[in-house]
Parts: structure tokens; C-alpha cells; sequence
């Protein structure tokens, strides 16, 4: 069993880090760290990351993709194509987000009753309270 972390939340764990206002340009600069098309290539990138103004103003990003590290590796195996698809796992937690969200309903509701319902957010008072008058 080959376990991958997912890229995606280690990006946004790294941005945790930074100042609201670095955020966009710091997700550039990690980019070719999990862009890299090889494993060496990326602790080349992860180096330069280091090494660079980001790794000098954030260093406990640069430490927390080497904690992560041995996660993140495998994703480097997989062609590209493939790594497009794997680079998150929300496509992997969502048949199990939904089994969650169905067994949270309550009995009385079925998963096709909750289907079916009016998806407004409202109650049946607050939708009589917001429908127009005739």
C-alpha cells in the first residue's frame, strides 16, 4: 500500500503560515515544488525554496513538507496525467462524505426524501413567512 498525502491540504497548511497579503504569491512560489516531474527535481525546487526569500521569511513551511516528506513522494511516481487526478483527495472522500451525510439523517427521513426536498436552507414557516402573497 502506497499512501499519498494530499497535495492540496499541504498547500493550504503551508499558507496557514502566511500573512493574508503573501498568500497568492506564496501558493506561486511552493508550485514547482509539486509540479517537479520527478521526485529529485522536487527536493531541488523544495531546496530553492529554502534557500530563497520565502524559505527565509517562512522557514516552518520548508519544514513542514520535509515532515510530510515521505508522503509526498510517491505522487512523483505517477504520470502526470494521473497526478492531475490524484493531487487531492477530495474525489476519494466524497463516497464517504456522502455515507456520512446519509447516515446523520434522521430515520424518518430517507436518503430520497432528503433528495427530493426543497433545497431553500428555510423551514416551512420561514418559506411561508418569505413566499409572496396572492
Amino acid at each position: 500500500t502506497t499512501l499519498q498525502t494530499c497535495i492540496v491540504h499541504l498547500i493550504r497548511n503551508s499558507l496557514e503560515y502566511a500573512s493574508w497579503k503573501d498568500r497568492k504569491i506564496l501558493a506561486q512560489a511552493l508550485r514547482p515544488i509539486y509540479t517537479a516531474t520527478t521526485a529529485e527535481a522536487a527536493v531541488d525546487a523544495l531546496e530553492e525554496f529554502e534557500r530563497g526569500s520565502w524559505g527565509e521569511r517562512y522557514p516552518t513551511i520548508a519544514a513542514l513538507w520535509r515532515r510530510a516528506w515521505d508522503r509526498v513522494i510517491p505522487f512523483f511516481a505517477f504520470p502526470p496525467a494521473v497526478r492531475r487526478v490524484i493531487y487531492t483527495a477530495d474525489e476519494i472522500d466524497k463516497p464517504h462524505d456522502a455515507l456520512i451525510s446519509t447516515a446523520a439523517l434522521p430515520p424518518w427521513l430517507s436518503a430520497s426524501a432528503a433528495a427530493s426536498a426543497p433545497q431553500s436552507g428555510l423551514g416551512p414557516r420561514q418559506q411561508m413567512k418569505h413566499s409572496s402573497r396572492v
